[in-house]
């Protein structure tokens, strides 16, 4: 029993600390960089945000242009719903679901035109997510964190977007060809 006992402790321990512990290190500073660092220290919004990346890797430029600006706006505007109302402690668990559910919305692009329909709506929903919970972490200067926050997502989904076209262009034929 004891044993038993000290597994759910090291369980629950471990399933909570990432969520404790999630954004350490730039919390005392209130600059934009503050922002840009976000994004980048929390695993479920930079796996979301490359994820998000390599689902418009999926598209046309085009169509991937239109995804990859659907959610920073939609970024922008959950970060600007912040200051309307304050995040459900609950929110964390939508972010830990993105991770799941990003991947599976992009697996409905191309299949038919209301799934590619209902994806679209679905990334930028998760996009706008990000944003406010993102924007509820802000302190201090929200406007200049916010700045940091957006370029830095962005960024990750670019840089998702570039490694996923990397990886069709360069590595894919070269495993075939092996």
């Amino acid at each position: 029993m004891k044993k038993l006992t000290s597994m759910a402790l090291l369980a629950t321990t471990c399933v909570l600390s990432p969520a404790a512990l999630a954004h350490a290190g730039h919390h005392d500073v209130s600059h934009w960089y503050s922002g840009l660092l976000h994004p980048l220290t929390g695993i479920d919004h930079l796996l979301t945000m490359l994820l998000m990346g390599v689902v418009a890797a999926r598209l046309s430029n085009g169509q991937s242009k239109v995804l990859l600006s659907m959610i920073a706006l939609s970024f922008v505007g959950g970060m600007l719903l912040t200051s309307l109302f304050t995040a459900p402690a609950t929110i964390e668990y939508l972010m830990m679901a993105s991770v799941v559910l990003v991947p599976l919305a992009g697996l409905a692009i191309g299949r038919h035109h209301l799934l590619e329909a209902v994806s679209f709506v679905a990334l930028a929903l998760f996009g706008g997510a990000h944003g406010f919970v993102q924007g509820s972490e802000a302190s201090g200067s929200v406007i200049m964190f916010s700045v940091g926050a957006v370029i830095s997502s962005m960024m990750t989904c670019v840089a998702g977007l570039a490694l996923a076209r990397l990886a069709q262009t360069r590595l894919w034929p070269a495993i075939q060809a092996n």
